[in-house]
């Protein structure tokens, strides 16, 4: 009996359509329209300053997919990039790995650069 329901569980997840999402490929990318987006691939990048993914607008799911977003070539920078929401709302980041970036996610009303 819980084999023939953890199989007919195993069936409905293999029919159920996957999310259709904006590919994120290259960094810095600024989403700039609600929406859902994700990761093609772990990403970095070397700017010095800025955000490696800018959310510019409110309605936002970010799915990393368990993907790396990368950025410790400007890491010693004065602000180093980091994922930047601004002050968007109704946003969702996911399943990111976050390596190098000092800040990482940077949320509320702070001006870029300014203490959290």
């Amino acid at each position: 009996m819980l084999k023939e329901l953890l199989g007919a569980a195993a069936v409905a997840l293999a029919a159920t359509p996957a999310l259709a999402c904006t590919p994120v490929a290259s960094l810095p990318a600024v989403l700039d329209a609600p929406g859902s987006y994700c990761l093609t691939g772990d990403l970095s990048t070397a700017i010095s300053q800025g955000a490696a993914i800018t959310l510019a607008s409110d309605d936002i799911h970010l799915d990393c997919g368990g993907l790396k977003i990368e950025g410790s070539a400007a890491a010693a920078a004065p602000t180093p990039p980091r994922i930047s929401p601004g002050q968007q709302d109704n946003l969702q980041v996911w399943r990111c790995t976050l390596e190098g970036l000092r800040t990482g996610i940077v949320a509320g009303t702070h001006p870029p650069g300014g203490a959290p």
